[in-house]
């Protein structure tokens, strides 16, 4: 029973916020340190849990407020639009489930700057004409800037509310803005928007992760012995994983691998290594193995990252 199941799964989040989980048992799963430490696991209720995040990373704001800087400068744009918070948006979707840096706008503010009577509720457009009764559950202050704006450019988006006899609910009332007028942009405005989003669109995508192997030396050690250094740089502005992305498990760890037979490997780094998260602009992991070799054999040594990419470079030892 399938129902049954996942009720059973999430008991005590609706009450509490805390998803039930083994917490102890798993203690390796996830990484080093297991996910009693990553996690930060609550273990005073039973058998532990991890209550669900509802706020950015700290390690990952300046992320978001670099993006936020990049948009910004590329479309002009920095008052807020006068929308309601987002609940379960697209957006937070991905950052917490997926762990990715995630990002939405509007993608116009119809209110360029912010009015002192608007945000205080009381401003004479809001009260005008029935309009006080604008949006029954919140938002009043955000109505009435939106008014505000619509009567200063001459936009016509709002029905004053009024009564009105349903043959079966009675004596309802009807009105408010009028569907898109305060979510599309003029098309006056249309033509200049696009390029604007498309600079930043372009820009952002420069900043993704981008793993490589920045250097790779050999040095023989004599007696068939050789010794491989290597250093592996994110390149890119984003780290290979946001802090939300470790702490979710949801981004896999970038994985080295030195293409050697097991036994050959005599000491330093494993065969195949992972590291869980680096930051980028040229953060670097530094690798280091001890093996067993033949002058003029190939060697492969390769980096996976899942969010930033792969590189793979051919060492010769001699």
């Amino acid at each position: 029973d399938l129902w049954s199941f996942a009720n059973a799964s999430n008991d005590g989040a609706r009450d509490v916020g805390v998803f039930a989980t083994q917490t102890r048992r798993f203690g390796g799963f996830g990484g080093p340190g297991g996910f009693g430490q990553q996690g930060q696991a609550n273990t005073s209720r039973g058998g532990g849990g991890q209550r669900p995040a509802t706020t950015v990373n700290r390690s990952d704001l300046p992320y978001f407020s670099k993006v936020s800087e990049l948009y910004k400068e590329a479309t002009g744009l920095s008052s807020v639009a006068p929308i309601r918070k987002p609940e379960g948006a697209l957006f937070q979707y991905g950052y917490y489930q997926f762990g990715v840096p995630s990002f939405s706008t509007p993608g116009w503010a119809p209110v360029a700057e912010a009015d002192s009577s608007a945000a205080s509720g009381d401003g004479e457009g809001a009260a005008r004409g029935g309009r006080a009764r604008m949006a029954r559950g919140g938002g009043s202050s955000v109505d009435a800037s939106l008014l505000k704006w619509m009567d200063a450019h001459g936009i016509d988006g709002f029905v004053n509310w009024a009564e009105h006899d349903h043959p079966e609910l009675g004596t309802v009332e009807i009105g408010g803005f009028k569907p898109y007028h305060a979510v599309n942009p003029p098309m006056s405005v249309v033509e200049e928007l696009g390029p604007k989003h498309g600079a930043f669109i372009t820009e952002i995508t420069g900043l993704f992760a981008d793993v490589n192997i920045a250097e790779a030396m050999v040095t023989d050690e004599g007696g068939g012995i050789f010794r491989i250094t290597a250093e592996v740089e994110n390149s890119g502005f984003l780290p290979t994983s946001t802090a939300h992305g470790v702490r979710s498990r949801s981004v896999r760890p970038t994985m080295v691998q030195l293409g050697i037979d097991p036994e050959d490997l005599l000491s330093g780094s494993a065969k195949t290594s992972f590291f869980q998260a680096t930051d980028g602009s040229g953060r670097r992991q530094s690798f280091e193995w001890i093996i067993r070799g033949s002058r003029g054999d190939s060697i492969d040594l390769r980096v996976v990252s899942q969010k930033g990419g792969s590189d793979t470079r051919t060492l010769r030892l001699q």
